[in-house]
């Protein structure tokens, strides 16, 4: 991919495990984890295209998050969404990018565009370069930002490592074994293309991955950090499920009065999550990881 170099940007030290927090209903208090993330999608109004937030206090109040908390901005979504990002425009998508900047976004994560097997070919290249683009704007817009790694043949990772090689202001990479990867015949393959990333480019690489925890062992092994993206914990939680601390997290139903807030539950759950994957992280990981524990 021959694309314009960008600017080099210092990314924040990342926790091992970062809560995904997807709105503040149930919730009278303002969690305050090392870090939290939001989804990109949920930054801008997708009728009008502008930003949804203009101050920290009103995301924070709207997902009951710490002011003081800095913010990961996901973007793994269905299509649907990920292509509202698209349409939006590169003008648009800047004021965006800046306006989270300006409400305490630290780090983007680039949409994870699509490729599918029963297309032409060059629709899954053209998805892929989609991704690198938009990685670049997060750059250009002086957001740090992880590229999303997404393919569906050996080639493909090939080809992000030779991309990545040659662009040296790609630091970190992000990946997900929630959807199509996620399948019991696919996802170990793509965990070995994925470690086989890191090893081509050749230069330290922290990689921030959604599902599979069960890999996180030999993915830590591969990159220099990993930060999981965590999802359970609130989906259970607003379930109303409690985590019960074992060699394996276990979830037990926990009946609630009506209109009972959850804010208690949801920390405990929360404690209970990172800490059972942070262990499980740190089985392999290497001596010299810079990364901070939350």
């Amino acid at each position: 991919m021959k694309l314009p170099q960008v600017p080099l940007l210092h990314a924040p030290a990342l926790p091992l495990v970062v809560p995904e927090i997807f709105h503040g209903s149930k919730r009278s208090r303002h969690f305050a984890p090392a870090l939290a993330s939001v989804s990109l999608y949920g930054m801008f109004d997708r009728k009008e295209g502008l930003p949804k937030y203009r101050t920290r206090a009103e995301l924070s109040d709207n997902f009951k998050i710490s002011a003081d908390t800095p913010l990961l901005l996901t973007a793994i979504q269905r299509d649907r969404p990920l292509e509202r990002w698209w349409e939006l425009g590169q003008p648009r998508r800047r004021v965006i990018i800046q306006a989270a900047r300006d409400c305490g976004a630290v780090l983007a994560m680039t949409p994870n565009y699509s490729l599918f097997v029963d297309r032409p070919r060059w629709d899954d290249l053209h998805a892929m370069k989609r991704i690198a683009l938009t990685h670049g704007e997060f750059l250009q817009a002086g957001m740090p930002a992880a590229l999303h790694v997404n393919g569906r043949t050996e080639m493909d990772f090939e080809r992000w490592a030779e991309f990545i090689v040659t662009h040296p202001e790609v630091t970190h990479v992000s990946f997900e074994f929630t959807t199509g990867t996620g399948r019991p015949t696919r996802r170990r393959q793509h965990a070995v293309w994925l470690c086989s990333v890191a090893k081509a480019v050749g230069r330290p690489l922290h990689l921030l991955v959604r599902g599979g925890s069960d890999l996180l062992p030999e993915l830590c092994s591969a990159f220099a950090g990993v930060t999981f993206l965590e999802t359970t914990t609130f989906l259970k939680t607003m379930m109303r499920f409690h985590a019960i601390r074992s060699d394996t997290v276990s979830w037990w139903p926990y009946p609630t009065a009506a209109r009972q807030h959850l804010d208690d539950l949801f920390e405990t759950n929360w404690e209970i999550c990172r800490d059972a994957i942070a262990k499980l992280m740190r089985r392999d990981l290497p001596p010299a990881s810079a990364v901070a524990v939350a």
